[in-house]
């Protein structure tokens, strides 16, 4: 079976007949008098695709040939071709000859990914013509010393490296020598080691090895990567790191640790990293920091340290972190909060400590966090909360969690600063009242206009199933405030009905929801 396919240009009328399979198509529709030609094979024969392409003598956007019949076991030298996008995924080629892609014109984007690729060829040449090399899904194990080794020095630098899911347990020294690329994807492989030359005579500016087996890292393994941005090192083995492992990356902006197993961390492991953006330390199992390990870090915005077994911080850990935004210290074993541990931290928009063992907050503890938008402290151990917990100028709040702790009350006026509150979750503690006046100076009571004028909400939402609530004429001022239309105490359309909240008292409304009372049986009540 042949398909006929009819080619215009400007100089060109001729018809040309594809292998079984393939198809080639112009999509340039979007863009006036520009051809954009996209030949798709599937199931084809791959010798007889590429002979097709170059054939035709023309520029061709994209060749993308997947699952070839029958496959390839050992990709030879392709004809000429002029291609910017090349596609060869699923033909079961295990073996690339050297010369492969010398008739090729520079390619755009090389992808060989889902094959059986054993070892990577010598790439030498290639490197210097392809912006984007696709390895990904193979089962390559090892990767050469001159793979990457140019003919010629050049400046050009590529855009991506994928040799993610294959087989490699090992970087040896200068296995990178000759390669200038953005961004280098190790991940999803079996690494074990890496020698300190590995990336040697090698310019990248993002290096991606998470999901692999590193147990250790030895001082010097990224001290050639003058220009590194990103290090992701999540879901290795890691105990413990080098004291100066990071000390040469002085452009790194993000560095990713979690999921490792890491129980210290030397306290000048981040010194000199002042453009580091972004720390994630979550689901190691650190029991303590050393109060100066964030020290010096000016551009810190992000932080997360949730999931570990820390059970202190110094009260001058965070010191002068003014532009940090997000702090994530969830599910530790912090039992406290030092009095002054958020007092720089002017910036702060999300401080997330649920799950952990809190029991009280000091007072003034919130006080300098005028920019922070949610406060997550729920299933920690806290039984009261002081009056002035929340400031004057705490007027950016918008999402207040405090399920799952040991409330029995709450003072008046607690939320009466928070202007901006949106949601109160109470849910799970043991609440049997609210005192009339502790949402005071907020929506009560205030039609939308007055509340718009205001620049206050109006469609406030208070969680609060799960309290064991004393339905009497003390909390007729709540069934009367979730009138207001603007108002919903849960659950609302959207959350299910075991979200409701239930009396448990006076007999007579026992077992009833709070919404199923009716407000002037409450008020009959003495």
């Amino acid at each position: 079976m042949f398909i006929f396919i009819l080619l215009f240009s400007t100089s060109v009328h001729a018809i040309l007949t594809a292998p079984n399979g393939c198809s080639l198509v112009d999509k340039g529709w979007y863009k006036p008098n520009e051809n954009q030609w996209y030949f798709t094979c599937s199931a084809a024969n791959l010798t007889e695709a590429l002979e097709f392409v170059s054939s035709i003598n023309k520029r061709i956007d994209y060749i993308i040939i997947d699952a070839c019949n029958p496959v390839i076991s050992r990709l030879e030298q392709l004809p000429e071709l002029d291609v910017w996008n090349l596609k060869i995924t699923n033909c079961g080629i295990e073996e690339i000859a050297d010369d492969a892609f010398v008739n090729t014109s520079p390619i755009g984007e090389l992808d060989l990914s889902n094959n059986s690729i054993t070892k990577i060829p010598k790439l030498g040449f290639l490197v210097d013509r392809v912006q984007y090399l696709n390895l990904d899904h193979n089962k390559i194990s090892y990767i050469p010393d001159d793979a990457f080794k140019k003919e010629n020095v050049t400046d050009y630098m590529m855009e991506y490296l994928h040799l993610e899911y294959n087989n490699i347990t090992e970087l040896h020294s200068s296995a990178f020598e000759g390669l200038s690329v953005r961004s280098i994807y190790l991940g999803n492989n079996r690494i074990t080691h890496i020698s300190p030359n590995a990336f040697e005579h090698c310019k990248a500016e993002n290096l991606y090895l998470h999901d692999n087996k590193i147990a250790e890292l030895k001082t010097g393994t990224f001290s050639h990567l003058k220009d590194l941005r990103t290090l992701d090192m999540s879901n290795n083995l890691l105990h413990e790191l080098p004291p100066t492992i990071f000390s040469s990356l002085k452009k790194l902006k993000s560095i990713l640790l979690l999921s490792n197993n890491l129980k210290k961390l030397p306290s000048v492991i981040f010194s000199g990293l002042s453009r580091l953006e972004y720390i994630s330390l979550s689901e190691n199992k650190l029991t303590e920091l050393s109060d100066d390990i964030f020290h010096g870090l000016e551009s810190i915005e992000e932080i997360n340290l949730s999931n570990n077994q820390l059970k202190y911080l110094s009260p001058n850990i965070f010191r002068n972190l003014s532009v940090l935004h997000y702090l994530r210290m969830d599910n530790n074993q912090l039992k406290q909060l030092s009095p002054g541990i958020f007092d720089d931290l002017r910036k702060l928009e999300v401080l997330d400590l649920h799950n952990n063992l809190v029991k009280d907050l000091p007072s003034n503890i919130f006080y300098n966090l005028n920019e922070l938008r949610a406060l997550d402290l729920n299933n920690n151990k806290l039984d009261k909360v002081q009056v002035d917990l929340f400031p004057p100028s705490f007027v950016n709040l918008v999402e207040l969690h405090l399920q799952g702790n040991r409330l029995t009350q709450l003072p008046k006026r607690l939320f009466s600063n928070l202007r901006s509150l949106w949601i109160v979750d109470l849910k799970g503690n043991y609440l049997t009242a609210l005192p009339r006046n502790c949402f005071e100076g907020l929506s009560m009571g205030k039609t939308k206009a007055e509340l718009d004028a205001e620049g206050l909400r109006f469609d406030f939402k208070v969680f609060l199933s799960g309290n064991p609530l004393t339905c009497d004429d003390q909390m007729t001022w709540l069934l009367d405030w979730m009138k207001i239309d603007y108002v919903t105490i849960s659950p609302d359309d959207g959350h299910p009905e075991e979200d409701t909240p239930i009396c448990v008292a006076p007999p007579q409304f026992a077992g009833s929801s709070l919404k199923s009372i009716v407000l002037k049986s409450l008020a009959k009540i003495k």
